[in-house]
Formats: C-alpha cells, sequence, structure tokens
C-alpha cells in the first residue's frame, strides 16, 4: 500500500565548508538539488555461456547537482570552482575576485551538506552529506532583460580516507 507521508516534498538548505571556514556557512536560497550515484560494472563471463556468471562494482561516481539563487562573491567564486579565499574586500567601493592564472593545479575541495526537512515532521530532517566534495561545474553567466541569472553547481564526491573512504552519507532524524 503506498504511504503518502514517505514521499518528501520541497527545497532544502545547502551548506559549504572550505579551508578557513570555521564552520560550514549557507549558500542562500537555492533550488533543483539532485544526487547522482553512477556506479560501473564489470560483467564477468566464462567458457561458452551466454550471460555473465559474475557482477563486480568497480567503480561509483558520486556527486551533486543545485541551483544558487543568490548572487554574492561568495556564490560566484563556489560556481567558478574557487576558494572563497580569493575573495578581495579590502577596497572599500568594490569586490574582486580574482582568477589564478595557473593551468595545472589541484582543485578547491569542500564539504557539503543539503538539510531538507521531512514531510510529516519539519522539526526532523534529511542530511545528504559529501565529506570531501570538488566543484565540476562550467559557469555560464547570462544577462539577459527576460532571465534569472542563476549560479549551477555541480559538485563530484571524492573517497574520504577521514571517513571510512566513504563519498558520502545520508542522516535521517528519527
Amino acid at each position: 500500500m503506498a504511504d503518502e507521508t514517505k514521499v518528501e516534498l520541497g527545497e532544502g538548505e545547502l551548506t559549504l565548508q572550505f579551508d578557513g571556514d570555521g564552520s560550514p556557512v549557507d549558500v542562500g536560497y537555492c533550488r533543483s538539488f539532485k544526487v547522482s550515484i553512477d556506479p560501473k560494472y564489470l560483467k564477468i563471463k566464462a567458457g561458452l555461456q551466454r550471460g555473465p556468471i559474475k557482477v563486480v562494482k568497480i567503480d561509483e561516481e558520486v556527486g551533486f547537482e543545485i541551483e544558487l539563487l543568490e548572487n554574492s562573491a561568495r556564490n560566484y567564486a563556489i560556481a567558478m570552482g574557487e576558494s572563497p579565499s580569493l575573495i578581495d574586500d579590502t577596497d572599500p567601493d568594490q569586490t574582486v575576485i580574482k582568477l589564478p592564472g595557473i593551468s595545472a593545479q589541484s582543485p578547491v575541495e569542500f564539504l557539503a551538506t543539503y538539510k531538507v526537512a521531512q514531510l510529516e515532521d519539519k522539526t526532523k530532517y534529511w542530511y545528504f552529506v559529501f565529506y570531501r566534495c570538488v566543484c565540476t561545474s562550467k559557469l555560464d553567466i547570462v544577462f539577459s532583460r527576460d532571465k534569472e541569472r542563476i549560479l549551477k553547481l555541480q559538485g563530484e564526491a571524492l573517497s574520504d580516507p577521514n571517513n571510512d573512504d566513504s563519498q558520502m552519507e545520508i542522516q535521517i532524524d528519527k
């Protein structure tokens, strides 16, 4: 029998934590959060058998995609795959985000947590925690009178040796 209380609806909150952040920072309004888990399998065949005799999972890519709706210097830096530490706020008249001119560099890693309220009890949440992420999105900024300016953020989760080599976990309040 279908249970409508198990249907989760609504938007949540995304927090990101980079080196230098004392605690996770809320990105502001966002929408369309999507988690992707893409396993890769190796099919083992033997002899004259038509079908595989065994299937082994050999890889799994884990990531997320979200639209950041607030146009802040921090969100622009993040959507460009850079650290918010590149934001220069020392000039009283303008904020500057400088992109490093180095082509071969390690991507900036961050912790991402998406929190969404449970339908049946709004004081309890689902948490999607990505321990080590890198930004994999391409940034297209469209300035148009009839379009919203939305920053799309795609993150790929890396294995984290500090968390049993996990890429992510889902936590559900009881």
